[in-house]
């Protein structure tokens, strides 16, 4: 007993667009693409991948479909790996400014790539270091009995270590004309 499918032409519209998609997909993948043609090509491979499935059983779409997923996987691949390439570019760019001591510039571009490496630690230290250098500034100001520039560089810093204190005494020293403020200034352990 012989058992005969029968095809429509619908079924036949679907396998040859999916068969496009494919070939489009694969003119696309090429060694040296562009990123934008291998999303292109990505898109054109599950488009394809959709179109196999809905036909199921008919003529070769089980092996076309599992080769287009294949081949998805691969484009994917790929475009993470550039995507990393740019984000350690990136990543190493920040830690040379960070190391020369532009850390406003190094934050700047550990911004563009949170949630690589230590991206979100690396800007906490910058951060730090830019604050202990205001901190800093602000004792010399206050060493000198420059009230007004210390507690300016003080209130850029409100909330790093004692610098709502040292607002404080700056602006009573200030108001009182004393040429010190009443808490000493401590070095750091």
């Amino acid at each position: 007993m012989k058992i005969c499918y029968t095809v429509s032409s619908q079924q036949m519209t679907v396998y040859y667009t999916a068969r496009g998609h494919e070939a489009a997909a694969d003119a696309l993948n090429r060694e040296n693409a562009s990123d934008s043609d291998l999303e292109a090509a990505l898109f054109g491979y599950q488009e394809a991948e959709k179109d196999y499935a809905s036909l199921a059983l008919f003529k070769d779409c089980l092996s076309r479909r599992a080769s287009c997923r294949e081949k998805e996987t691969a484009v994917q691949g790929t475009l993470n790996d550039r995507e990393n390439a740019k984000k350690e570019k990136i990543y190493q760019r920040a830690l040379a400014l960070e190391n020369e001591g532009k850390y406003e510039e190094a934050i700047k571009a550990y911004s563009g790539i949170v949630g690589y490496k230590d991206a979100e630690q690396r800007i906490d230290a910058c951060q730090a270091r830019i604050n202990e250098g205001i901190y800093l500034s602000a004792q010399a100001q206050e060493l000198l009995n420059n009230w007004d520039e210390a507690i300016r560089l003080y209130r850029s810093i409100k909330n790093y270590k004692d610098s709502a204190e040292r607002i404080a005494a700056c602006e009573q020293a200030k108001k009182s004309g004393s040429r010190r403020s009443r808490i000493p200034i401590r070095p750091d352990p």
